[in-house]
């Protein structure tokens, strides 16, 4: 799977991506929400890890800017380490189809990604 993850903070990113590499998923990562619908324009993702909580662009707007630009990110997973649970609510609604806690427990995102593949077959 593309796999594209959006987080501020970069050791996120590090830690998802070296551990989503060693799976065998092609990973790349944007920083803050602009740069994430700027790399959706230029490819597709298969899977999209996004922060709630981002500079410029939050992920509320980012899932909105997928919406209203009509971006292909697969299937979206949100994340936040705010516990917020009326923005997890709202990403939902915006397209989000599941909520991941930070930090991530790599053991349940494993678990995750195995029922994402069942479901693509």
């Amino acid at each position: 799977m593309r796999v594209l993850i959006v987080d501020d903070e970069p050791l996120v990113c590090d830690l998802l991506g070296d551990f989503l590499t060693r799976r065998g998923h092609e990973v790349s990562t944007a920083g803050d929400g602009n740069e994430a619908l700027r790399a959706l324009q230029s490819q597709d993702s298969d899977l999209l890890l996004l922060d709630l909580y981002l500079p410029k662009l939050d992920g509320l707007g980012v899932l909105r800017g997928i919406r209203d630009q009509g971006l292909r990110a697969g299937t979206i997973w949100t994340m936040t380490g705010m516990g917020d649970h009326e923005a997890a609510e709202e990403s939902l609604n915006l397209g989000a189809e599941d909520f991941l806690a930070k930090p991530v427990d790599l053991k349940h995102l494993d678990w995750r990604l195995d029922l994402e593949k069942r479901r693509r077959l």
